[in-house]
């Protein structure tokens, strides 16, 4: 799963993003279904929605971080940087409401795994 996910990170980086993005897709459909029994494919999601911000694609980034409320064993660091992602879209699209609940996930969310986002850090 690693070699798969450096895949679509070396695309990206190549600045091939659409190439990286199905990459990151391949990964994602391959976890979800089972393949990679450890978990963190959902990175991938992550991944693909950071990606797709990058080419203005926000309905493509919407739904690839969206792809988080499937996961149900994703570590809290990988759910907030989503759910930021979501929320930070849906202010831009004027969608305060649902930009505001993207925001109280990240809150909630307990990503201190991953170190800069500790509650109380502040």
């Amino acid at each position: 799963m690693i070699v798969a996910l450096e895949e679509g990170d070396l695309l990206r980086a190549a600045h091939r993003d659409k190439e990286a993005v199905a990459a990151y897709r391949k990964v994602w459909d391959a976890g979800h279904s089972g393949h990679f029994p450890f978990g963190s494919y959902e990175l991938s999601a992550v991944n693909m929605g950071d990606t797709q911000r990058a080419m203005k694609d926000d309905t493509g980034a919407l739904l690839s971080y969206n792809l988080m409320e499937e996961a149900s064993h994703a570590a809290p660091d990988l759910r907030q940087r989503a759910a930021l992602g979501a929320g930070e879209i849906y202010d831009l699209q004027q969608k305060r409401d649902l930009a505001v609940k993207k925001y109280n996930l990240v809150i909630s969310l307990d990503g201190s795994r991953s170190g800069p986002m500790r509650r109380g850090s502040v």
